[in-house]
């Protein structure tokens, strides 16, 4: 039985992904490199970012580091006591670049490379 308003996790293909790592905004955050940088390293990744999805979704194992956020509401102006005049900002664990103190776009990019370096030693890329 299908419940009206519930939903399926379903393998994904590396297609869909090259679309969805194609379609996303460059001025938007991610967890741990900005969006240009997996821009330029989808067609070295694409690959095993489908594999990584597909094997979580295989066990049932989400890492840990996808399900937590922390939610600061940031006012928009107006009446304080209104809840529409706020708009949250999702601050993903330490993973989150651009705008947090300490934490550069440059640092992302040298995080990421640093990952992607020892991922290929470790034949992580197999």
């Amino acid at each position: 039985m299908t419940l009206p308003n519930s939903f399926i996790f379903r393998p994904i293909y590396e297609h869909e992904v090259h679309d969805i790592i194609g379609n996303l905004k460059n001025n938007k955050s991610t967890i741990g490199s900005p969006i240009r940088c997996v821009k330029l390293a989808h067609n070295y990744v694409l690959k095993s970012l489908t594999k990584v999805y597909n094997q979580s979704l295989d066990v049932g194992i989400v890492p840990d580091i996808l399900k937590v956020s922390k939610v600061t509401p940031i006012d928009k102006g107006g009446d304080i006591t209104d809840a529409m005049n706020y708009r949250p900002i999702s601050t993903l664990c330490q993973y989150q670049f651009g705008f947090r103190k300490g934490r550069s776009t440059e640092q992302a990019i040298a995080e990421i490379t640093d990952n992607l370096r020892s991922a290929i030693d470790n034949n992580l890329f197999t």
